[in-house]
Formats: structure tokens, C-alpha cells, sequence
């Protein structure tokens, strides 16, 4: 029985020696592992912000740190641990943890620490294509290593392992979750990009600059374009005009293009479909009637060939707002027949409103074109910084659809449609449940004047039951007086300054009820990109609002959750 006994007490001696001396060396490590938890996240978070020099430094003493934390948890005090039930499991827990950290932060380190982002800026007129493609390994082996990482980091872990350690990991995991969007589209971006700076071939592609003070579908009218041409990395701009330009170089008696038939039905009547049922020369002026970019650059490509008998490879569209913020690297741009320089805080003032003010149309025209032209033509020779900086500054640009990309290549677009570029219209691909769209009707600059305010309203109406209000308020603030009459002016004799739109909503069915100002609202009720719309044409008063209500059955809109509406891109909404 003695004998027994002192077994017993042996064992349980051993156990808390084996507990204890876990305990001590997990409070050894929990120093350490804290700074490696912070240099961790730290050089996780460079990476986002596109600091590989940075980041790389971090993610070396972070893997320096977890080797140490796992020094420590190997300590001969913490050994016998190894022979008690529980401890052991828990201590080998620990360590495969640590040491798998400080292992996949040595390899993130290796990667990001070869990755230059300096070697892809423009210089003299071209990107090295060969630096280009030597960056995809790179960037690979780095996800990749995060992704480890992470996977290691997401396995069960045992409550019995301390705190202090499982707290430190658990931050770096949830830092690696944020970030795990971000590095795939890098992934994404580095690989597809040889190929749309030509290292295979070279590429064309439409650069189209709009302005929503003529507002259409996509946001604003196509007054500017460019040909952007990348041959091997050599960037050359071997074309460059208005949307005039296009039109008279257009077969006058029209082009015979495959259209959408839906987009017929909807836009036939604005130039797409003349009396021989081909699409007029003027459509050049129409080019962004559908919401969605991928449906208006299919149509852009097909007139381009119609029009010249060459092929654009993809298409690039930008509004005054990324515009503005590219005027930030070039600097200001001095234009002939403007007083003042037009720089990143007075381009889209300029762009929208306070050239009408002071140009003809013929110098408004040609001052538009060269300070499109002087900006790109900078831009494209060494003023960009590098592609991390300016996706970040442009970033929130795509969010807005002010700024989209489009290839013909499916590969090339899948990338454009994972970074938020491809400028889908959202309801048709059920990210937004509704919505609204203008297409100016003046024609005139006057959408430069108009404000909009959007509410959605669940309530009960005696007659139509359970419903949903769309409600829209337009404010027109235009005073016309010394304004010229192609911002004031209209086609079908109503009073100067008067903005006459044609309003397009677009939801989960056919509105039951619509109204203008109480009054009943004719609608015409079609559907485009598979989705139902109604659509008016509304006219706004200079100094006056109108309020439409576009009321639909409660049982078509989810209900529980915050319905969202899209918006096209317009001239006063930042």
C-alpha cells in the first residue's frame, strides 16, 4: 500500500512539475510571442498598403520572434511536460503552432522581400514587361506562404492551451482573413498583366472620357477619347479625338451591328436603329445608354470596326473624378485659352460647370481635348506612381463606377471583374436589389445642375396592400440667366434651364403604383439585362424639385434586411 501511495504521489508530482513547467516557459514565451504577434500584423498590414520593403522587414523579425517563443516553450524545465497526459498534447499543440508561424513568416518574408513595386512604374515610355512577369512567382509564393499560414492558424485549437498564447495567434489569423481578398487579386493582377501590356501581342484599347453633365445610363455622354496602344510594354497614344470625330468617320448610311435585342427594344429610337435598321452615325454620341459596361463596350467594339475596320482589344472609361485625381501626379495643366491652371481640386468644377462659362463651343471642345491629351501624354511617360499607390487612389473611383476596364479576353476580364472593375451593372447581377438611371434629353449640359435624394419605405396602403416606396427627389438648381443655351437650352420648347431626363428605375418586378408629385406617372415598363424596368421621361424646373414614388408589391423585395439601391454616376455625387 506504501509502495502504491508513493506511485500515486510520484505521478501526481510529475504532473504538476510537467504543468508547471509548461506554465512557466508558456509565460517565458508570451513576451516574445507578443512582439512577434505585433510585427506580424504590422508587416501584414505594410503589405495592404503596398510597402513590400517595409512589410518584408516585419515579417523577418516576426519569424525571428515565433523562432524564439518556440525556444522557449522547448526549455528544459518545460521537458516533462512531455511525459504528462494532457500537458503533452498540449505543449506539442503550441509548439507546432509556433514553429509552423515563425516558418510561413520566414517564407512570406523571403517573397516580399524580392518584390519591388519601383520596377513596374512607367519609365520613358514603357513598362518592363520581364520585371512584369518575374513578379508572379513572387507573389504566388507569398500567398501562398499566407495562406499557410492561415490554414495553420484556423486548425482546432485545444482549450488547454494558455491564453497567452492563443490570444496572440488568434489576432494574427483574423488580420490574415482581412487581407486574404486583397493578395488573391494581386495574384490576379500580376498574372494577367504581361498579356494586356503585349508582351504577346500588341493591344488597343478605347479610352472614352465622359462628363455626367449629359448624363446617360453608364453615368455620363462620351465627349473624349483616346487610343491607348501597349506593344511589349511601350506605351504609344496613336489616336486621339471627340466623339465627333467617330461620327463623321462612320459609314453614313449606318452599321450593321449584332445588338442585344433587348437593348434595341430600350434604346432604338436614340440612333440605333435607323430606318434601314442599322445603327446611325449619331450613336457615337449614345455610346453609354446601357448601364452596364460590358453590354457598352461589346457595342463600342463592334462600331469601332464598323467604323475604321481595325479592332480594339479593350476599353477603358473614366468620368472628371479619377480624372481630377490623376492631376495630382501630373500637376497642374496650363491649356491655351484658359487663364487659369486646371489642377487636381479644380478639374471636375471645371470639367462640369465652369467651362460653359467662359469657352465658345469650338475652344471649350479643343481645351477639353488637350487637357486630356497633356495629362495622359505625362502620365504615360513617368508621371504615375507605382500600381499599388494608384490602386489605392483610384480604388474607391471603381466602387462608383467612375473608372472601368474591359477585355475581350475572358481570363483578363474574370481579373477586372474580382477587383471591382468591370463595371457590371449591379441589379442585373443581384447586388443591389434596385436601380436609377438618366439619359439626358435636352440635349444640354444641365445634369451638371442636378441633385438627387433616395429613400426606400415599407409601409401598408389601403388599396395595393403590403408595399415598398421608391422615392425619388431631383433638384434642379440651375439659374439659367448668363448660362449659354447648349447648358440651358432644349428641343422641345420648355423653359430655359429646364432639365428634362429620361428616368429609368429598375427593380425586383413592374412597379404597382408611380407617381410625380402625387399625380399619376405614365410609365413605359420593358426589361433590360434580364431585369424589369420602368421608365419616364421627367422634367425639373430651374430652382424647383420633383418627387417621384415608384411603388412596389412588399412580397418582391426582401424583407428583414437593408435593400440597397444603385445609383449611376452622377455630376453632383462625390
Amino acid at each position: 500500500r506504501r509502495w502504491s501511495l508513493a506511485g500515486w504521489g510520484l505521478f501526481a508530482l510529475v504532473m504538476v512539475l510537467g504543468a508547471v513547467g509548461f506554465g512557466l516557459a508558456a509565460l517565458q514565451a508570451k513576451d516574445v510571442l507578443q512582439s512577434g504577434n505585433d510585427s506580424a500584423r504590422a508587416g501584414i498590414t505594410a503589405l495592404k498598403a503596398g510597402d513590400f520593403s517595409k512589410a518584408s522587414g516585419l515579417l523577418q523579425r516576426a519569424s525571428d520572434e515565433f523562432a524564439l517563443a518556440r525556444h522557449d516553450l522547448d526549455r528544459p524545465w518545460a521537458l516533462v511536460g512531455r511525459i504528462v497526459p494532457i500537458v503533452a498534447q498540449n505543449r506539442t499543440t503550441a509548439i507546432r503552432l509556433v514553429g509552423a508561424a515563425g516558418d510561413v513568416a520566414s517564407r512570406a518574408y523571403g517573397a516580399a522581400s524580392q518584390i519591388d513595386p519601383e520596377s513596374l512604374r512607367v519609365h520613358l515610355g514603357g513598362i518592363d514587361v520581364a520585371a512584369v512577369t518575374k513578379l508572379g512567382p513572387l507573389v504566388t509564393e507569398l500567398r501562398d506562404a499566407l495562406v499557410d499560414l492561415q490554414d495553420t492558424l484556423d486548425a482546432p485549437m485545444s482549450g488547454w492551451v494558455p491564453h497567452q498564447l492563443s490570444d496572440k495567434l488568434t489576432g494574427v489569423r483574423d488580420d490574415l482573413a482581412k487581407y486574404r481578398t486583397g493578395v488573391d487579386h494581386l495574384v490576379l493582377a500580376v498574372k494577367t498583366a504581361p498579356a494586356l501590356l503585349g508582351a504577346d501581342r500588341p493591344r488597343t484599347y478605347f479610352v472614352a472620357f465622359s462628363t455626367p453633365a449629359e448624363s446617360r445610363s453608364i453615368g455620363g455622354f462620351v465627349g473624349n477619347y483616346a487610343l491607348l496602344r501597349f506593344d511589349k510594354g511601350r506605351i504609344s497614344l496613336p489616336g486621339f479625338g471627340r466623339s465627333d470625330d467617330l461620327r463623321l468617320a462612320a459609314p453614313p448610311a449606318g452599321m450593321n451591328l449584332q445588338l442585344p435585342v433587348d437593348f434595341i427594344s430600350r434604346y432604338g429610337a436614340f440612333d440605333f436603329k435607323n430606318a434601314a435598321g442599322l445603327v446611325d452615325p449619331l450613336a457615337w454620341k449614345n455610346i453609354g445608354m446601357s448601364p452596364d459596361f460590358p453590354t457598352m463596350t461589346s457595342i463600342v467594339q463592334q462600331m469601332y470596326k464598323a467604323t475604321y475596320g481595325t479592332t480594339i482589344d479593350g476599353m477603358i472609361l473614366m468620368d472628371p473624378y479619377p480624372l481630377a485625381k490623376l492631376l495630382a501626379y501630373t500637376g497642374p495643366q496650363t491649356v491655351a485659352g484658359y487663364p487659369t491652371p486646371i489642377d487636381t481640386n479644380n478639374a471636375v468644377d471645371f470639367i462640369l460647370r465652369q467651362q460653359y462659362l467662359v469657352l465658345g463651343h469650338d475652344d471649350r471642345v479643343d481645351l477639353l481635348d488637350t487637357l486630356a491629351h497633356q495629362t495622359l501624354l505625362q502620365l504615360l511617360t513617368g508621371a504615375l506612381p507605382s500600381p499599388i499607390t494608384l490602386a489605392k487612389d483610384l480604388g474607391p473611383f471603381t466602387h462608383d463606377h467612375r473608372l472601368m476596364m474591359w477585355t475581350d479576353q475572358p481570363d483578363e476580364q474574370a481579373m477586372f471583374d474580382a477587383v471591382g472593375l468591370a463595371g457590371r451593372f449591379p441589379v442585373a447581377t443581384g447586388a443591389a436589389d434596385f436601380g436609377i438611371t438618366l439619359n439626358n434629353g435636352g440635349p444640354n449640359k444641365a445634369d451638371a445642375y442636378l441633385t438627387h435624394t433616395v429613400k426606400l419605405t415599407r409601409r401598408t396602403d389601403p388599396t395595393l396592400g403590403d408595399v415598398v416606396d421608391l422615392t425619388i427627389t431631383l433638384t434642379n438648381t440651375m439659374k439659367p440667366d448668363g448660362l449659354p443655351l447648349y447648358v440651358t437650352g432644349n428641343s422641345d420648347n420648355l423653359p430655359l434651364g429646364t432639365i428634362s431626363d429620361y428616368l429609368s428605375v429598375y427593380g425586383p418586378n413592374d412597379p404597382v403604383d408611380s407617381r410625380q408629385d402625387g399625380d399619376s406617372l405614365g410609365v413605359q415598363l420593358d426589361r433590360e439585362l434580364g431585369v424589369p424596368v420602368a421608365s419616364a421621361y421627367v422634367d425639373v424646373l430651374p430652382d424647383t424639385a420633383t418627387t417621384l414614388v415608384f411603388t412596389y408589391a412588399a412580397a418582391d423585395v426582401p424583407s428583414g434586411v437593408d435593400s440597397t439601391v444603385y445609383l449611376a454616376p452622377s455630376a453632383q455625387r462625390s
